[in-house]
C-alpha cells in the first residue's frame, strides 16, 4: 500500500518515526508530510493567512511549518496530487485522543482533512496517563504499529465510510496485554480548567479527574479496561437529535 503519515507530535517525534519503521518492514510504500514542531491540541487549523514552508528530509520525506492539517492538506493538494496515497495514517499520537479531546486533537484533525476528499483515514494514539507521560516507564509505540500493521493486512481499511475517520486508541502495554478492539462512542473525560499566571504571561492549565460512566461503551471506558478503543467520527456533526427538534421547531416559537 501507498501510505501518507502525517501527526501533530512533529517530524521527529518517536511516534511516527515507529510506526514509518514497522509499516515498511510490513513492505509498504511510506510517505510523510508533518509539522516541523510539536503542534498538540492545535485543532483544525489552516494556515490561510500566512505562507507554509516545506522542507525536504529525502525522498518522500517532508516536514511543514503549519499545523497538521496543513501537512494534510500540502501533501494531497500539492506533494502528491497527481498520486494520492491509499489511506492516510496520522499519529502515533503521543497521549490519548479520547473523548472531547478529540475537537483540540491535531491528529484527528489530520486525518478529518483526508476524510473531506474521499481518502481513507485513521487517526492513531497511544494511551499514556497523563501523570506517566514524563516518567521513565516504557512507551510501548511498537504496540500501537503492530496493531496498524495487522489492521492493514485485513484491507478492513477500504470499508470505512466516506467522510468518516476512525480514531483509534492503544493501551500503553506490551502487546501480549493488550485485548482485541472494540468500537465504542465518544465519552467524557473531566477537568479542573484554571489559568496561570506566570511574569505577567497567562497559561491555560487543566487537571485530569477522571470520565463519565458510560455503561462501558466509551472509549475511555473502553481504553480504561485494556481494550483498544475504536471509534468512528463523522464531520457531519449535525445530525438531527429528535430533543432538538422539539426546541427549535416548537409550535410555541
Amino acid at each position: 500500500m501507498r501510505l501518507l503519515l502525517v501527526n501533530d507530535d512533529g517530524f521527529g517525534a518517536v511516534g511516527i518515526k515507529t510506526l514509518e519503521e514497522q509499516l515498511i518492514v510490513a513492505g509498504h510504500e511510506v510517505l510523510i508530510v508533518a509539522p516541523d514542531s510539536e503542534r498538540s491540541a492545535s485543532g483544525h487549523g489552516l494556515s490561510l493567512f500566512r505562507d507554509v514552508t516545506l522542507t525536504c528530509h529525502g525522498k518522500d520525506r517532508y516536514s511543514c511549518s503549519g499545523f497538521p492539517a496543513d501537512s494534510t492538506f500540502m501533501a494531497l493538494h500539492h506533494i502528491y496530487k497527481d498520486n494520492p496515497p491509499d489511506l492516510v495514517i496520522s499519529g502515533i499520537n503521543y497521549g490519548a485522543n479520547l473523548a472531547q479531546d478529540t475537537f483540540y486533537s491535531g491528529t484527528v484533525a489530520a486525518a478529518r482533512e483526508a476524510s473531506f476528499v474521499n481518502i481513507p483515514a485513521i487517526a492513531v494514539s497511544l494511551v499514556v496517563p497523563f501523570e506517566k507521560k514524563s516518567d521513565s516507564r516504557v512507551k510501548y509505540f511498537s504496540s500501537a504499529a503492530n496493531y496498524i500493521v495487522k489492521f492493514l493486512s485485513t484491507e478492513e481499511y477500504k470499508k470505512i465510510p466516506p467522510r468518516t475517520i476512525l480514531n483509534i486508541n492503544v493501551p500503553n502495554l506490551p502487546d501480549d496485554q493488550i485485548l482485541p478492539p472494540k468500537l465504542g462512542t465518544l465519552g467524557f473525560r473531566k477537568y479542573g480548567s484554571f489559568v496561570e499566571i506566570h511574569n505577567g504571561k497567562y497559561f491555560i492549565k487543566g487537571d485530569y479527574q477522571g470520565f463519565e460512566d458510560r455503561d462501558g461503551k466509551s472509549d475511555c471506558e473502553i481504553v480504561e479496561t485494556g481494550h483498544i478503543s475504536v471509534t468512528a467520527l463523522r464531520y457531519d456533526l449535525g445530525v438531527v437529535n429528535e430533543s432538538i427538534r422539539a426546541v427549535i421547531c416548537s409550535k410555541n416559537k
